[in-house]
């Protein structure tokens, strides 16, 4: 029996400062799952916002399975924290650029440390 072991998507070229982590595409699977939305919804927000992102190819890359750019793992976390904030949920995806001191909880655009409790 193999063992699978989980490795980061990377972006760009695989330098390691162009991987998105895997704690990175957890809150965003997670948060996709939060906002309660289709992956066809996901890809329809992505294209208003100027990415060509189908279905499969978001689903690959929140399962870590693809490598997409960050400028659209950046419209994806726009995306879902747009229907988040449509369901008047907090914003809980990130941008992997966003590497602010997480315990400052006031992100001037509207995406959140994790809460502690």
């Amino acid at each position: 029996m193999a063992q699978e072991t989980a490795a980061p998507a990377l972006i760009g070229a695989g330098n390691k400062a162009d991987e998105i982590g895997s704690e990175a595409l957890k809150r965003l699977f997670e948060a996709f799952i939060a906002c309660r939305t289709t992956l066809d919804d996901l890809s329809d927000r992505a294209a208003t916002l100027g990415a060509d992102l189908s279905a499969p190819v978001i689903a690959a890359h929140l399962t870590g399975k693809s490598c997409i750019s960050a400028q659209k793992h950046d419209v994806l976390v726009t995306a879902v924290n747009a229907r988040l904030a449509e369901l008047s949920l907090p914003a809980s995806a990130r941008h992997p650029s966003d590497r602010r001191d997480t315990s400052d909880r006031r992100d001037p655009r509207g995406l959140r440390a994790p809460s502690s409790g």
